[in-house]
């Protein structure tokens, strides 16, 4: 009937941005909030909370690079068997901006393994939008900076964490491309969608 049932509030160690990016629901009713929220000295942090059907806090997870350097968190995916994928992107001294994908047990929040990804671009922004889980296989989209960004999809196993390919996508006429979503289909097909200029010829 559209009554509101609960209302849960998030509060960070320090006062500033909080942004939520990604929702999901478990098959238990466990609700999962994800995004970013600024920290106590360290910056904006990855937050991953886990709430019951009830809206009573669980757990929240925070991830933070170093120092101060602002890691934002684009992406959430859950899996059959009780973990929490999540994406974005961190900056590192001397390679600009990584993708930076991390699995959590939902059971208490811990973190299961990080995979980081710089891309082939030295000093270039990684920059990942959108996170699948599919069976054992982790699907993560972006875009990899540089003199011209491109499309770079990877796959990683969702058991240990280790990237088992990429696939990059360059447009022929030399400019930016940029991921905006993707989904995985039968048969681990994956489709990626995003934005891509091409030249016009006039005569």
């Amino acid at each position: 009937a559209g009554v509101q049932q609960w209302a849960s509030f998030y509060t960070a160690p320090a006062p500033g941005t909080q942004k939520p990016m990604s929702l999901d629901v478990d098959a238990t009713g466990n609700v999962y909030m994800a995004g970013w929220s600024v920290g106590s000295g360290t910056g904006l942090d990855y937050l991953v909370v886990k709430y019951n059907s009830s809206g009573v806090q669980q757990w929240a997870s925070r991830y933070n690079s170093s120092g101060a350097n602002n890691d934002l968190l684009f992406g959430m995916d859950l899996d059959s068997s009780g973990n929490v994928y999540v994406t974005g992107y961190s900056p590192v001294s001397g390679t600009g901006d990584d993708y930076v994908t991390i699995r959590y047990n939902t059971a208490n929040g811990s973190q299961q393994w990080l995979a980081r990804y710089t891309g082939v671009v030295t000093n270039g922004n990684d920059r990942p939008v959108a996170i699948v889980v599919n069976g054992d296989n982790v699907y993560v989209t972006g875009a990899n900076g540089g003199s011209y960004t491109d499309i770079a999809t990877l796959k990683y196993s969702a058991s240990t964490g280790n990237q088992q390919w990429e696939i990059r996508y360059n447009n022929p006429d030399l400019h930016n491309d940029y991921a905006v979503d993707l989904a995985v289909g039968p048969g681990n097909t994956v489709y990626v969608t995003g934005n891509s200029r091409r030249r016009t010829t006039t005569c």
